[in-house]
């Protein structure tokens, strides 16, 4: 996430995006997605982060510290709900990470064609979504700097 606080000054580590954060039907009901929740916003902290965002459901959230986002300085980067778009402060906030929190560009194309229109390697389908299955296939032109296409980051 990138922070642009009112200065015109913009950081990469002080609010970090969770979600979306889903459990399959025949495991739910069982905490595992409030264990999920509380370890990202555990390693959060760790990691220094001023706060964590998300578009959620304000009831669901509100029990791990999420309130509106707006209210708390934080403002969407599109003209989102103020009950969805929430933000939990962490420990390191201070009244400077205020600001327009900022999705970093993708470094991944959502296609609608799966790898190999023959198999189906490569498909995922989200289970409570209608609609055909969604490929997740990695840019080549996206690479960071080091010359990877890793995305398995908390921020």
């Amino acid at each position: 996430m990138i922070l642009e606080r009112p200065d015109g000054t913009r950081d990469a580590d002080r609010v970090v995006a969770l979600g979306p954060v889903a459990v399959v039907p025949d495991w739910q009901g069982r905490g595992i997605g409030g264990m999920l929740v509380r370890a990202a916003l555990e390693q959060a902290e760790r990691e220094g982060a001023a706060a964590a965002v998300l578009l959620g459901h304000p009831t669901y959230y509100a029990r791990f510290g999420f309130l509106p986002a707006r209210a708390q300085g934080l403002l969407p980067p599109a003209p989102w709900p103020d009950a969805a778009w929430l933000a939990c402060l962490l420990p390191a906030w201070t009244p400077r990470d205020a600001g327009v929190v900022r999705y970093a560009r993708p470094s991944w194309r959502w296609s609608r064609r799966p790898r190999n229109a023959a198999s189906s390697e490569g498909i995922r389908r989200c289970g409570s979504c209608p609609g055909p299955p969604v490929s997740v296939v990695p840019r080549s032109t996206d690479l960071d700097e080091a010359g990877t296409d890793e995305t398995v980051s908390l921020r």
